[in-house]
């Protein structure tokens, strides 16, 4: 072991004694390393473990040795220090090399030693499984299982006995050709499932070969006796679900193992028929007999039929070769009723309340059905439109040489009586039952309503009384203005007599106070009988009466000799009705069906409110998509207490929020 201190103590007796005294002595003593001893050579084949044992290795010391291998030599130590001198590796290909073994000691010491191994090549083997009977003209799947421990690439060889020679190869890395040596651990295990067909009945001396890249290989020879088989076969697919007014697939696949012609007749059940040839030699009719024709003969008829109505059809076809073999299959064919379908549908995506909006659908229907569109607008009302498929009347069942595919085109008209948004659905039907349901959603805008600009007036009613004194004769007339032009109300003649007597009342006269309301009094002395003075006045007076009762006297007095004084505009009454009720009018419209609101801003600090409702009773729920546009007149009386120059503000508002609003002066 490692270099220990020894203290020794000799009695006077023995050779260490010196005059009765101890002695301590002390002694080191010197490690010795181990002795590594690798064995070997070592041999193996591919794919099986090569187990290195390092246990001939020693230590004269009797030390507990520790080991470690480098299996290729390569510096590369493939185990960890252990106590284990044995270590396995496997290589996946015929190989050869040498092996490392390193010993150590707990004192570090160490050793090393070498040992040759060497990987054989292994033969593959191989299991095939052929069908225990063999028909002429007939696939069948042989299967081979092939089992190499190494990782080799493998190359299968099948001679079939009549004369075809299949050689497939398998890359161990599925890639490409295997390297030399390819030690990584890879055996291989294949399953084949191959297929042969042979074209006449005999006995055929089959041979498989199984060879892997380092030259192993395995065969397998057997004789395969080929029976004849009877000459037909026959299969047949008709659609799954066939539908109206579609062209249908309908297949039929014949294998006659001889090389014979085949012949297809079908009769689809509707009257009509079809009949198909499908010659062996694809030329003309097959001679008798063909020994050297193609065999088996397989003849697949594609044929296309439309049947134009929903039904049951009773389909026979029946199939013969040209040596009077043949089979028939009858089958039912229940064709089922397609829905329609929609082929373009335009709605607008926006629309106004009380607007009229188009709705646009394209409709086809497969088979030759009338198409029944129902709409539900999504505000509570519905409409249907029918499309005769004969465009005479409803269809009968079945119809098979009605129109089809069936075709149609509508365009509705709705309006909406609210703003809101609304899904419209259509449902499209077929007289079969078959329907479909198209929607889409449409917004409608709430539009503001309406408020008349010319409708607005400020109405006042006033007894106008002219009271003229004076010269005799002499006439005088007063004149208001409307529309710009004057129009006389009261015309009076000065007789003799009290002035009092000599007065004319137009009663309730009609005045809009958002115009000017001007008077004009005209005297016209020059067209009267004289009278003496020349210098003659007439007193005229302007009475304004109100409902209250209250009166305004206004006057004036004409002379004969100043014609500049002849006429008497008294430009604006106005100012007279402060204090008095005025009527005030608006109108206003709504094209949706909306409650209208007015309310009126008098300019003086106050308001005034009213509503309409739509249907004349309550609050407009919330939408009211029924088509009904409403127009309405608010009247207001209102009086203003002081003389100035008002604007007055009507907003009508709807219910959905929209409004209108018109401002004007009105100066008392």
């Amino acid at each position: 072991g490692m270099s220990d201190k020894m203290t020794v103590t000799a009695s006077s007796q023995n050779e260490w004694a010196v005059q009765g005294s101890a002695i301590d002595i002390t002694i080191v003593i010197a490690n010795v390393g181990p002795v590594a001893e690798a064995g070997g050579p070592y041999p193996a084949y591919e794919g099986s473990a090569i187990v290195f044992d390092g246990n001939g290795s020693s230590d004269p010391e009797g030390d507990i040795l520790e080991f470690r291998w480098d299996f290729e030599s390569d510096g590369v130590w493939d185990t960890a220090w252990s106590l284990d001198p044995k270590a396995s590796k496997i290589w996946g290909d015929d190989f050869g090399g040498v092996a490392t073994l390193e010993v150590r000691d707990p004192a570090g010491e160490t050793s090393i030693d070498t040992a040759l191994w060497s990987v054989l090549n292994t033969v593959p083997s191989a299991n095939v499984t052929f069908p225990s009977s063999l028909d002429e003209g007939q696939t069948y799947t042989f299967y081979v299982e092939i089992f190499d421990p190494g990782s080799d690439d493998i190359t299968l060889t099948v001679d079939w006995g009549d004369g075809i020679i299949e050689t497939s190869v398998y890359y161990n890395d599925g890639i490409g050709p295997d390297p030399d040596p390819s030690p990584d651990i890879n055996p291989v295990l294949i399953s084949v499932n191959g297929t042969h067909a042979w074209g006449d009945d005999w006995t055929y001396p089959a041979e498989l070969t199984v060879e892997d890249d380092d030259g192993g290989a395995l065969s397998i020879a057997t004789d395969l006796d080929v029976d004849n088989l009877a000459p037909f076969e026959v299969l047949f697919s008709v659609p799954v679900s066939p539908g109206e007014g579609t062209a249908l697939n309908f297949q039929s696949v014949v294998t006659d193992p001889g090389s014979d012609d085949l012949t297809f007749e079908w009769d689809w059940g509707d009257g009509l028929i079809d009949t198909a040839v499908f010659y062996n030699d694809g030329v003309g009719p097959d001679p008798d007999p063909s020994p050297w024709g193609t065999y088996p003969f397989t003849a697949t008829c594609d044929i296309i039929h439309a049947y134009g109505d929903n039904g049951a059809y009773d389909l026979q076809l029946l199939v013969y070769d040209d040596d009077g073999g043949s089979v028939t299959i009858t089958t039912t064919i229940d064709v089922l009723n397609y829905a329609p379908r929609v082929v373009n549908y335009t709605l607008p995506d926006t629309s106004d309340e009380g607007e009229e909006t188009t709705f646009k659908i394209e409709v086809q229907d497969p088979g030759s059905d009338d198409i029944i569109l129902d709409f539900d607008w999504g505000d509570g009302t519905t409409e249907t439109v029918t499309f005769y498929n004969d465009g005479v009347g409803p269809d009968p069942y079945p119809s098979p040489l009605g129109v089809y595919p069936f075709n149609v085109t509508a365009s509705v008209n709705h309006t909406y009586g609210d703003d809101g948004d609304f899904t419209v659905n259509v449902t499209i039907s077929d007289d079969d039952g078959g329907n479909v349901t198209e929607s889409a959603a449409i917004s409608v805008s709430n539009v503001d309503p309406v408020l008349d600009p010319n409708s607005i007036e400020a109405k006042a009613v006033v007894d106008l009384t002219l009271r003229v004194a004076g010269e005799k004769w002499h006439d005088v007339s007063l004149d208001i203005i409307r529309g710009g032009a004057p129009v006389q109300l009261i015309y009076i003649m000065r007789e003799p007599g009290s002035p009092n007597r000599q007065s004319k009342t137009e009663p309730n006269v009609t005045v809009n106070l958002f115009e000017d309301v001007p008077l004009i009094v005209r005297y016209t002395p020059l067209d009267d009988p004289v009278n003496g003075q020349l210098n003659g006045a007439t007193p005229v007076w302007v009475i304004l009466g109100f409902d209250d009762g209250t009166v305004v006297k206004l006057d004036r007095t004409f002379n004969v000799n100043h014609p500049n004084t002849w006429t008497w505009e008294i430009k604006d009454i106005s100012n007279h009705f402060i204090g008095k009720d005025i009527t005030f009018s608006a109108t206003a419209s709504d094209q949706g069906s909306d409650d209208l609101t007015f309310t009126w801003d008098w300019g003086d600090g106050t308001t005034s409110t009213a509503t309409y409702y739509n249907d004349g009773v309550g609050p407009d729920p919330y939408p009211s998509p029924d088509v009904n546009p409403i127009t309405a007149t608010d009247v207001q009386m209102h009086a203003f207490m002081l003389p100035k120059v008002y604007t007055v503000t009507i907003t009508v508002t709807d219910d959905d929020g929209g409004s209108d609003s018109y401002s004007i002066t009105l100066q008392l």
